[in-house]
């Protein structure tokens, strides 16, 4: 498999889910060379992993089949997105032919095309029902009833026949089928278009008559379904042979896609504004800090400055926040002041919740400890805060947030926890509630009563999921026209002995000579002077580049070298190991507003004496300047 699509094979998209699949998934590069494939397309080929990795897709196709197959990868590119449906004709190992029904989504990589991911099923069965349907209904009958898609015959819209398979997907039974009105198992609110496109899809001349569209469970639950229309006689009169998939969880699949590459966008985004952001903020604190040296204490001058320190830290913690959540992080448990991280999460959402929600709070941050993963935490208060707020969008009402100690003599049902001392937050609305038949339901993936291209279905489910991996519990009292209450609990974690080494530091000024080194204007001049009154002799450069060649010319001159780390042409890291094959025993401090290819763990690693987060203060320079120099006396 090439290198670079290592990141994409399916079993880093999903292998668990995909391998339950009964649908054929797989997985090739623009020309059609396999890369990945799930056990359903191996075991309907007839081959193993390695056999069709190193196979081509046109290998298996007949080959009256592979313009077809080109021009559907053609139509993808075009689109940027998705092809339509598919028939194929293919050829196994064991040289039997199948028919295929599939659809390719575009996949990107660094913001370019680069693979497409195929969902492909096996018509062969259907096909066959087909033909043999043309030929004799009642002969083939058999093979209706038995068939894995559910099959009616519509006439005048009205249902004449109904398989099995249509009883086990939609709950009904066949005598509520026949001769019920067709639109009656079609959702409210696009009956009419899916009508009026079934009307013309029966009447027309298409080979492919495919239509989609959200259609009922008798137990009031929406399933997605795709139909492929046959024009028939029924009883010497014009009708239409309807096969009907129960595709819900294929378009669930595809939503989850969007949902990753989409996020990932994001992550990307954000991190490229929150360098930007925090190269600003790190120059506005230098200085900032340097006019706080220059003015009375007391004064108004003084109160103002420090104002905008305090303002920059604020900004700075936003920005983590925002990272947080548009990227993926690494799952860390530690002990958490959980009332402060509600607090921050409060602060956020403020300005999207509606003025015509109140809010009530009551959050004691000396409450205790919890033992989780923050930005978990941070999720699963979002998520219960949004939840309330859409309960409550149409008219306004008041939202609740309460924050205390509960004691837990034994297990909740459904959670498997130790009794003792737990926190809770409790998240009350006065919305409609909920409906008793979907309580149920509320934590099931993808479930949602809200009808929100925006609203996925998740968020309560990850609430669900975050409370327990976090050893906590979750309960809903809700009645319906009155409001619901979210009470989630964590452990509280007994307050430990902290030994923390305290440092008695020496002057923070210093001497020696300093290559500092940033592509951010306003950062080079602040980092400079707040340098030179610390004591040193500062070299500055605006580019690695420009900071390699000015090191070269006298490698022994420096005593330290401060770099950022994302520059144009050569970044801080790439400097960073360039000046080490000259200088080896070079100690070198790294800058970041934000990076993804640095860590304090990955620049130990690299010699780097010390990773900094923008914005710095004055204190945290001058403390890893120290060090750096200590370590290379």
């Amino acid at each position: 498999m090439p290198e670079k699509f290592k990141e994409l094979t399916i079993e880093t998209i999903d292998k668990n889910l995909l391998d339950r699949s009964p649908d054929c998934i797989y997985l090739h590069d623009l020309k059609g060379n396999f890369l990945d494939a799930n056990l359903a397309a191996l075991d309907l080929l007839g081959l193993t992993k390695n056999q069709l990795a190193a196979m081509n897709f046109s290998s298996l196709l007949k080959e009256s089949q592979i313009d077809r197959a080109l021009k559907a990868i053609r139509e993808i590119l075009e689109k940027g997105y998705e092809s339509g449906v598919t028939e194929y004709e293919l050829v196994t190992r064991n040289g039997e032919t199948i028919y295929m029904e599939t659809k390719g989504i575009l996949i990107y990589q660094d913001e370019k095309p680069c693979a497409i991911l195929g969902i492909g099923r096996d018509i062969t069965h259907r096909r066959q029902t087909e033909a043999a349907l043309r030929k004799s209904e009642e002969k083939y009958r058999f093979l209706i009833e038995s068939a894995t898609d559910g099959i009616i015959i519509v006439q005048d819209d009205v249902i004449r026949f109904a398989n099995s398979r249509m009883v086990e997907m939609t709950g009904y039974s066949k005598e509520e089928f026949v001769n019920g009105h067709f639109a009656d198992f079609i959702v409210t609110d696009n009956r009419e278009d899916v009508i009026r496109q079934f009307r013309e899809l029966v009447s027309s001349h298409k080979t492919i008559k495919t239509i989609s569209f959200k259609g009922w469970h008798k137990h009031e639950k929406e399933i997605i379904v795709q139909a492929k229309i046959v024009e028939i006689e029924w009883e010497e009169k014009p009708a239409g042979l309807v096969f009907l998939r129960d595709i819900t969880a294929e378009k669930q699949y595809e939503t989850r896609v969007m949902q990753t590459q989409k996020m990932e966008a994001i992550g990307t985004l954000s991190g490229g504004i929150a360098h930007d952001f925090n190269n600003i903020l790190g120059a506005i604190v230098l200085n900032a800090e340097m006019a706080l040296d220059d003015v009375e204490q007391d004064t108004e001058a003084e109160y103002s400055i420090q104002q905008i320190l305090k303002s920059s830290q604020r900004a700075k913690r936003l920005v983590d926040q925002i990272l947080t959540f548009s990227r993926e992080a690494i799952t860390e448990k530690k002990p958490l002041e959980f009332g402060i991280i509600i607090k921050e999460t409060l602060k956020m959402l403020r300005s999207v919740i509606p003025a015509t929600i109140n809010i009530t709070q009551y959050i004691p941050t000396d409450i205790g400890m919890v033992m989780a993963d923050p930005a978990q935490l941070q999720q699963m208060v979002v998520n219960l805060i949004n939840n309330a707020v859409d309960a409550m969008k149409e008219n306004g009402g008041d939202l609740e947030i309460t924050l205390g100690q509960i004691e837990v003599e034994e297990s909740p049902a459904g959670f498997d926890v130790e009794p003792g001392e737990y926190i809770q937050l409790r998240i009350k609305d006065t919305g409609k509630g909920i409906r008793p038949k979907d309580l149920k339901r509320i934590f099931d993936p993808f479930f949602t009563t809200r009808k929100s291209e925006n609203r996925t279905g998740l968020g309560l489910s990850v609430v669900h999921g975050i409370v327990s991996v976090n050893n906590g519990f979750i309960k809903v009292d809700n009645e319906e026209g009155i409001g619901t209450v979210f009470s989630v609990s964590f452990p509280r974690v007994k307050e430990m002995e902290m030994s923390v080494k305290q440092e008695m530091a020496d002057e923070l000024a210093g001497t020696g000579k300093i290559l500092f080194v940033d592509d951010e204007p306003a950062l080079i001049d602040a980092g400079k002077r707040l340098l030179q009154r610390l004591g040193y002799e500062v070299i500055t450069a605006e580019s690695g580049m420009k900071a390699h060649e000015l090191f070269c010319r006298n490698p022994e001159s420096f005593d330290l070298v401060i770099t950022d780390t994302t520059m144009p042409n050569m970044t801080g890291i790439e400097l960073s190991k360039e000046l080490h094959a000259v200088r080896p025993d070079l100690p070198i401090i790294v800058c970041s507003g934000f990076s993804e290819l640095i860590s304090a763990e990955i620049a130990s690693e690299m010699g780097i004496q010390a990773y900094i987060m923008k914005p710095f203060i004055r204190q945290e320079m001058a403390d890893a300047i120290r060090k750096a120099l200590s370590k290379n006396p």
